[in-house]
């Protein structure tokens, strides 16, 4: 199912997916895995960023917490820039 969580003024909701990666073989193919949207808590309308995260590439295992972490960990590493950018899309509200 989908969960979403409250996470250092943000709100991320993860969702199953089929994210698509390149194999070996350098085909893409669908793995199994989650889409990660990632909003101001305040505002959810528009997202302030998206990523997938798949199997056997950025997780693991097919685990929805282990996708929470990621997405936990991206927000630790990432949180500067996202929050420029809400403020870039909020302007001078």
């Amino acid at each position: 199912g989908v969960i979403t969580t409250k996470y250092k003024g943000f709100e991320v909701k993860i969702t199953p997916s089929k994210p698509f990666r390149v194999n070996r073989d350098g085909q893409s193919v669908p793995c199994d895995g989650f889409m990660i949207e990632i909003y101001d808590s305040k505002e959810k309308k528009n997202a302030v960023d998206i990523i997938y995260a798949a199997v056997g590439y950025e997780l693991l295992e097919n685990d929805i917490h282990e996708a929470e972490q990621l997405a936990k960990d991206y927000i630790d590493s990432e949180k500067l820039e996202l929050r420029e950018m809400m403020e870039e899309y909020h302007g001078d509200e």
